[in-house]
C-alpha cells in the first residue's frame, strides 16, 4: 500500500537498492492491475523493471535480493532493533566482558562500527577489531553466505555502563 515515493525511499535506505525509482515506478504500474500477493509476483516486477532500464542481467545476483532485504528490514525493524541492542549491550555484560556482532550489509555494519567507536569515545568499550573480520576466498568458496558477514569485537571496559 505504500506510494511509489515511500516504496522507493524503503529500497533505497534499508538496502542502497541503486534503482531503486526504477522498481517503485514499475511496482506501483503492477499493483494498478491487481494487488501483488505473492512473492513471485513482486520478483518478476523487479526483474522487469532492471531488464526494462538494461540493469540487470540473468546469471548475477537476483535483482529481487536487495527488494526484499528491504522489505524485511522494514517489517521486522532490524535496523531500529540493532541501534537499541547496541545503547543497551555494556549494561549487560560484566567489565571485561566480550560483544562480538556479526553483520551481513553496511547499513548493519555502520551501526555497529559507530556505537562502538562512540562507546570507546565514552570509555565504554575498547574496539577489539579496528577493522571487520571477513571470510577469506576459502571459506567464502566453501560457505557463499559468508561472502557477506562481518564479525566486529568490543571488550566492554569498568566503569561506565
Amino acid at each position: 500500500g505504500l506510494s511509489e515515493r515511500e516504496l522507493s525511499d524503503l529500497f533505497y535506505f534499508n538496502a542502497q537498492e541503486p534503482a531503486s525509482r526504477n522498481i517503485a515506478r514499475r511496482i506501483c504500474q503492477v499493483r494498478h492491475s491487481g494487488r501483488i500477493t505473492t512473492t513471485l509476483a513482486l520478483a518478476r516486477a523487479v526483474e522487469s523493471a532492471m531488464m526494462a532500464a538494461g540493469l540487470w542481467h540473468p546469471g548475477k545476483i537476483h535483482p529481487a535480493t536487495r527488494v526484499f532485504q528491504a522489505l524485511r528490514i522494514a517489517v521486522n525493524g532490524e535496523l531500529d532493533n540493532l541501534r537499541r541492542f547496541m545503547t543497551q549491550a555494556a549494561a549487560h555484560l560484566r567489565p571485561g566482558g566480550k560483544l562480538a556482532v556479526i553483520s551481513f550489509h553496511s547499513l548493519e555494519d555502520g551501526i555497529v562500527k559507530q556505537a562502538v567507536r562512540e562507546g570507546k569515545a565514552a570509555g565504554v568499550w575498547e574496539e577489539i577489531t579496528k577493522r571487520p573480520v571477513v571470510a577469506d576466498p576459502d571459506e567464502r568458496t566453501r560457505n557463499p553466505r559468508s561472502r557477506s558477514a562481518k564479525l566486529r569485537v568490543a571488550r566492554r571496559l569498568p566503569g561506565q555502563s
